[in-house]
């Protein structure tokens, strides 16, 4: 997966899947 989304949205789909 390439780096090109946000961060904000790697932090919500780590909380969503946590």
């Amino acid at each position: 997966m390439p780096k090109v989304v946000p961060d904000q949205w790697h932090a919500n789909f780590n909380t969503t899947i946590c």
